[in-house]
This record gives C-alpha cells, sequence and structure tokens, in this order.
C-alpha cells in the first residue's frame, strides 16, 4: 500500500529525457509489460482518499496520481533515477536512489529513542498463510498485512517489489509518512512467495488511537492503447519541463 496524501506522492526517474520514455515503450517485450490501478481508502471509507495508475515496462516504472493535474512518477530501474513530475506547474525534479538511501538514514539518525525503538528498530515478526495467500509483519505498533496473487510472469514480482520499496522511501521523505523499514520487509515476504498484492491494510496504533489504511491493487497484464498514448505525454513532459532543486520542487 502506498499511503499517498493526494497532494503528496510519486517520483519519477530521470533522464535522457524522451529517451528513456521512448525507448522503454519500444523495447517491453510483449507479455512483459503490465498495469495496476491502486485505490486507497482510509478508515471504512467506502469511497477512495486517491487512486493511482501505475504501469510497468522491462526497464521503466510510471505512476500517475488519477487527478486533475495530478503527479508523475517515473522510476528508472537501470539508471536509479527518480523523476517527479508537476503538471500543474509544469516543473520537474531528479531524486537519485542513493539519494534517498541517505535521507532514511538521516532520519533515522534524527529520530528520537522512542521513533526508533517504534518504528526503525521495532522487532518485527512475520507470518505466511501460503493457503490463503494472506501475509503480515507486525510489530507492538505497526502491522502491515496482505492478501497476494500469483504473478502472471516471474519478472512482475520483482519488478514490482523495486517499486514498492523506492516508493516507500520516497513518501518517507514527505512530512507525516512513516520510515519505510516495515514496508520493505513485507514486500520481501510477499516476493520470497513469488507473489504480488491484490490488497494491503496498514494498522498503526499510538496510545489508544488507531489507524486503519488499505489498498487494493487491480492487475491487468497489458497495457491499453490510453496507457501507451500517457507514455508518449510523459516523454514530452521530460523534454518540456523545467529542472528544479528539491526544495523548489516541493515548495507550494
Amino acid at each position: 500500500m502506498f499511503v499517498k496524501n493526494n497532494q503528496q506522492i510519486k517520483g519519477a526517474f530521470l533522464v535522457v529525457l524522451c529517451m528513456i520514455s521512448v525507448s522503454a515503450t519500444a523495447s517491453t517485450a510483449i507479455g512483459q509489460e503490465f498495469r495496476i490501478t491502486t485505490n486507497v481508502y482510509l478508515e471504512q471509507d467506502e469511497k477512495p482518499s486517491s487512486t493511482n495508475l501505475t504501469l510497468f515496462s522491462d526497464s521503466v516504472i510510471y505512476d500517475f496520481v488519477e487527478a486533475s493535474g495530478g503527479e508523475v512518477t517515473v522510476f528508472d530501474l537501470n539508471r536509479g533515477r527518480i523523476v517527479l513530475l508537476n503538471p500543474a506547474r509544469q516543473i520537474k525534479t531528479t531524486l537519485t536512489t542513493e539519494f534517498l538511501l541517505m535521507y532514511v538514514k538521516q532520519l533515522r539518525q534524527n529520530a528520537s529513542e522512542e521513533t526508533n525503538n517504534k518504528l526503525f528498530n521495532a522487532n518485527l515478526t512475520e507470518e505466511a498463510e501460503v493457503g490463503t495467500k494472506r501475509f503480515s509483519v507486525s510489530s507492538d505498533n505497526l502491522t502491515y498485512t496482505v492478501e497476494g496473487a500469483a504473478a502472471k510472469f516471474p519478472s512482475a514480482v520483482k519488478r514490482f517489489q523495486y517499486f514498492a520499496d523506492w516508493f516507500a522511501r520516497l513518501n518517507a521523505t514527505r512530512v507525516g509518512n512513516l520510515p519505510p523499514q516495515a514496508r520493505i520487509r513485507i514486500n520481501q515476504v510477499v516476493a520470497d512467495h513469488k507473489m504480488i498484492p491484490e490488497s494491503v491494510t496498514r494498522v498503526l496504533k499510538a496510545g489508544i488511537r488507531r489507524q486503519v489504511v488499505r489498498a487494493t491493487h487491480n492487475t491487468n497484464w497489458l497495457w491499453t492503447n490510453t496507457d501507451r498514448k500517457r507514455i508518449a505525454d510523459v516523454s514530452n513532459q521530460l523534454a518540456e519541463y523545467k529542472e528544479v532543486a528539491h526544495d523548489a520542487y516541493f515548495s507550494r
């Protein structure tokens, strides 16, 4: 699950702008591309608080916030880069995987002892019910539960895990979001069983308070013509949008 504030979110992997998107589209083997629509629900709400479409090629992953002017994130697996595109402001910024790893490390170093014990260094327990395809990772304060499904082809498992891991690290840079450790751990458990999630539920406890966030993932194993057009549009945006520093991009 990726808890994405409708305003916050995503990332995109950068550069050789048009060339990345165009070459990724051209080189994707038939049957190796897939798409996932993610709906995120808060507590018991029946209406999703956010919806994202994620398109997976063999080497580039595109994530779209399904809202007017919604942010686009492009993950370049080969170059280890993330580009964030803001269509409303027509700007972009680039993050490297190195930067995100360093940022998460600094979060841990700067956190209080209590936060470290509860979130960074929590003693996580794994459970796997292979027959029901249900997996969980839990501590005293945080639980992720996943209902899994078999992937159509093996490479989809690793590509989804890559996306989910780096998305968790990216979200950790946004104020109010959780450190990525527990999410990365449940990603590994599900991947070890050669599955991808159909649903993810996160329960966070803070004293007597309890927050539940759930996400559903609807996977289709082919792109649509509209998907391909959206990727072509991203190629143009990568070429045309102004590159700005991280702070300028995240400022309102």
